[in-house]
């Protein structure tokens, strides 16, 4: 019993047909420049609780997202696959395939592991697709 089998993970073929979606709970709003940035709300701990009876906590925090961040997030619309937004992230900025893929695929973690996107998997039976979160 101590000695579970790992979960299977994705194969490189199934992460690539996934699809990045917003995390619906989030604010967000393009300046006048299209930069993006995210409003996170504050996650109240006791640790939280205990430091803003000491001092000012803000509410939220806000992510400053820069031009390529901005575009990475609006192809993230909940219908382009990791797929389809690192080969028009390659046309776009002319890319080698690999250069692109390590960046997408880099920035695209991050945003899933600080819960500000989830990554739909299609299922290909049904027709059907179910989120997964790598925050852990």
């Amino acid at each position: 019993m101590a000695f579970r089998k790992k979960p299977r993970g994705l194969s490189r073929d199934e992460s690539f047909a996934t699809i990045p979606v917003r995390n619906q709970l989030l604010e967000y709003q393009e300046d006048e420049e299209g930069l993006v940035s995210i409003k996170i709300p504050r996650k109240d701990t006791r640790l939280v609780k205990a430091m803003s009876k000491m001092m000012y906590v803000p509410p939220s925090r806000v992510i400053s997202l820069d031009e390529i961040g901005s575009y990475v997030w609006r192809m993230c619309d909940g219908q382009t696959t990791v797929r389809q937004i690192i080969d028009d992230f390659r046309k776009t900025h002319k890319l080698s395939r690999k250069e692109a893929e390590i960046f997408i695929v880099t920035f695209l973690r991050t945003l899933a592991k600080k819960g500000i996107i989830g990554l739909a998997v299609p299922s290909v039976p049904s027709g059907t697709s179910q989120t997964i979160s790598s925050k852990s």
